[in-house]
């Protein structure tokens, strides 16, 4: 979903989560990849989705994300699936590394935010090329993180976030969703937000609550 909006606060792109047997046996296929396609203009600051915009595009990028389940022994053959699918920047939730780190893999370079203990981690993928434009990574917590980069004359700043699971706390609810809300209201007026990640399904209400604007949602099961 997505259409023309001009004075939004941030557009957001989200993923369902797979379940615990999912994760045991994951072999990715595109199916697995919830992506969005979207266009930065290069003389406004705005952000267009996949149907919003009509012309020849400054900037065409397709943004990714995934729940991971798990990252070890998994990394190429992600990136193998990013390639085929053309995507410039992917978040990833549950990855399960430890600590922060870099890493160049093939055509991608793997930013990601983890510590002691290995649980509820994030990352993102961003093409090789893309990575070039780096300004800034800023890990925010376990749940969020935040790299900058410049695309053209403008500065994205992608987020890669995930959300508690429905059994945890309201404490833990509201606490990761006033995270990213404050993260994206310090964000200069000047620069384009993106919020990328798994939100179990829980999108509507708070997107609304934290003046978020959808740009993709998917929720389809595997079967």
């Amino acid at each position: 979903m997505g259409g023309k909006k001009r004075n939004w606060k941030a557009r957001l792109s989200t993923t369902s989560s797979l379940n615990s047997s999912e994760k045991k046996k994951i072999s990715y296929s595109l199916e697995d990849l919830k992506w969005s396609r979207v266009t930065i203009s290069r003389n406004n600051e705005t952000v267009e989705g996949c149907c919003g915009k009509s012309g020849v595009p400054d900037w065409n990028i397709i943004l990714g994300t995934l729940n991971t389940g798990s990252l070890t022994g998994r990394s190429m053959e992600i990136v193998d699936m990013l390639e085929r699918r053309r995507v410039g920047i992917c978040s990833l939730q549950e990855t399960r590394w430890k600590s922060n780190g870099v890493s160049l893999i093939w055509s991608y370079k793997l930013f990601w935010n983890g510590q002691k203990t290995a649980q509820n981690e994030v990352g993102i993928f961003i093409r090789e090329l893309l990575a070039q434009n780096v300004l800034e990574v800023t890990r925010i917590s376990l749940r969020l993180m935040l790299i900058k980069l410049r695309i053209g004359k403008q500065v994205l700043n992608v987020f890669s976030a995930y959300a508690p699971q429905t059994v945890e706390s309201e404490h833990a609810k509201n606490d990761f969703w006033n995270t990213p809300s404050d993260a994206v209201r310090k964000t200069p007026s000047s620069e384009i937000p993106l919020i990328c990640g798994d939100f179990y399904g829980h999108v509507g209400d708070e997107a609304e609550s934290h003046e978020l604007s959808l740009l993709n949602t998917y929720f389809k099961e595997r079967a």
